[in-house]
């Protein structure tokens, strides 16, 4: 067995066990405090994720990190509230391309290594308006996922 599959093994038995305590303690104040915000943090990293490389091209396996990744395979969120909430991962294709880089960097390696060079409808500046846009009104579903006619 790997290094990485006993570290892998060693967090999830100290995540875990965290919780049991944490839940042994006072399960209110655990629920309340720690397992509620768990699952809505889970929850928003996968939607998150799902709005990032939606609609966008394939990620390509061994060249999808580095200098090498094709930049239109994410979606950028550029604004300044989503940025900072989530410590600018909007900008998305500048951390795949470079994930060890610090995230206070992002904004500048964005505009320096990704917007020259990707496709300017994934650089969306605000959110909030691309979910309205995507999923409400006029809310068509993407090209990619209309069915093709014959």
């Amino acid at each position: 067995c790997s290094k990485t599959f006993f570290l892998v093994i060693f967090q999830v038995m100290a995540a875990h066990g965290a919780t049991g305590i944490l839940l042994y303690l006072d399960w209110r104040r655990a629920v309340l405090c720690w397992v509620i915000p768990y699952i809505f943090g889970a929850d928003a990293i996968v939607t998150m994720n799902m709005l990032q490389h939606d609609g966008t091209e394939d990620i390509v396996l061994g060249e999808h990190k580095g200098p090498k990744m094709n930049v239109n395979s994410a979606r950028n969120f550029t604004g300044p509230v989503i940025n900072w909430i989530t410590c600018n991962n909007g900008y998305h294709a500048i951390h795949h391309m470079y994930s060890n880089m610090h995230w206070t960097k992002y904004p500048e390696m964005h505009q320096k290594l990704i917007a020259p060079h990707s496709n300017p409808e994934l650089d969306e500046p605000d959110i909030l308006k691309f979910l309205w846009r995507t999923y409400f009104w006029p809310g068509k579903l993407p090209e990619h996922r209309q069915s093709k006619e014959s």
